[in-house]
């Protein structure tokens, strides 16, 4: 019997609405109401359960808020929104407070995210924790530094001794391909940065390239005969990588569902 969860992981909800949509973060990005077609989309899918937010520039909320508006049904379950706050910080925040005021509760602001180079996990954050939204560093791993595995692992480990867990976007692929990490790297990764693993070990992590090298099972997180289970796999979350984020949910959630059958398959 399949488990109810999107992978069978010993903390119940390591990937539970892991994966954001960043659709709008594209530099190819859709239009706007491409852009909420394809998450609501991606919300009917069979692995719904993985789907996180709907990540927005603040400064397009109150455009977004017209289009919900006026395609919402009445039955459609409420909206996670994870606000960007790039450009006017104050401008940022003002379109927030429209927004929740407009549009709760059938859309909710639950996050707001601050474009963060690597290297800064708290850079921009001390300022932000004042607000009543909790904030949060977005690191765009695609692109820059970012793809260098010893800078994403040096990162990874700086949120953990700072507490402060960053949201990770960019991802296409489950397993990295030949210029990026995918999302089983990230979140193994991130598990061992949990753990305090060395250096070496989480690099090797984010350039591993074999999808047998990585499983999700009842005991933990499982990279080449390595576990880390217990109170590190629960820190993972809120210690160092709080979701990850994809231009193109639909795809990757159905190859994380090809993943999920795999790891079924082996614990059978």
């Amino acid at each position: 019997m399949s488990s109810p969860l999107p992978l069978p992981d010993a903390s119940g909800d390591l990937l539970l609405s892991f994966i954001d949509d960043a659709a709008l973060l594209d530099p190819n990005r859709p239009s706007l109401d491409e852009a909420v077609a394809g998450y609501r989309a991606a919300r009917t899918s069979t692995t719904s359960s993985l789907l996180g937010s709907f990540l927005c520039p603040a400064l397009r909320l109150i455009e977004l808020s017209g289009v919900l508006t006026d395609t919402m049904a009445a039955t459609e379950a409420s909206w996670p929104i994870t606000s960007v706050l790039d450009g006017d910080i104050g401008a940022a925040v003002t379109a927030e407070h429209a927004f929740s005021a407009t549009m709760e509760p059938a859309a909710r602001i639950g996050l707001g995210v601050l474009p963060t180079s690597l290297g800064a996990a708290e850079s921009g954050y001390a300022d932000a924790t004042a607000f009543a939204i909790p904030r949060t560093p977005l690191v765009d791993v695609a692109r820059g530094s970012a793809r260098d595995p010893v800078v994403a692992a040096r990162f990874l480990a700086e949120c953990e001794r700072s507490g402060v867990p960053c949201v990770a976007w960019g991802f296409d692929d489950v397993v990295r391909t030949a210029d990026r990490s995918g999302v089983l790297n990230m979140v193994t990764a991130a598990a061992f940065a949990a753990d305090r693993a060395p250096e070496a070990t989480i690099v090797a992590i984010l350039e591993e390239t074999d999808p047998a090298a990585f499983h999700l099972g009842r005991a933990g997180v499982t990279w080449r005969r390595r576990t880390i289970g217990g109170p590190a796999l629960r820190r993972v979350r809120t210690s160092v990588l709080r979701s990850v984020a994809t231009s193109h949910p639909s795809p990757l959630l159905a190859d994380m569902s090809e993943l999920r059958c795999a790891n079924i398959r082996r614990n059978q």
